[in-house]
């Protein structure tokens, strides 16, 4: 098996595997927002407003976060596609 192959495999399998875990933490995130939703009438009621202020301000940094990974993570497939074609076309 040659390095490049060794190379290009270990990368996919770590896209495939991180893209994975971050699906899993996106989804958790996406759980927790709904249960918020759901009980923060009765957390505000308790503890105040300073609470939903802090999980608000929490949810749109992870927010924010996640438009930039996808962002990125289009910028680079549209890269990887743009060198391929490239490559093929020179191989030919």
């Amino acid at each position: 098996m040659s390095t490049l192959h060794k190379t290009k495999s270990f990368m996919g399998n770590a896209y495939h595997h991180t893209k994975s875990f971050l699906g899993n933490v996106d989804h958790g995130v996406r759980i927790a927002k709904k249960a918020y939703a759901i009980l923060e009438p009765t957390i505000s009621h308790f503890t105040g407003s300073k609470v939903h202020h802090n999980v608000m301000k929490a949810v749109n940094g992870y927010d924010d976060i996640r438009h930039k990974i996808i962002s990125g993570h289009n910028q680079i497939e549209d890269h990887v596609k743009s060198v391929s074609t490239k490559f093929k076309k020179s191989r030919y």
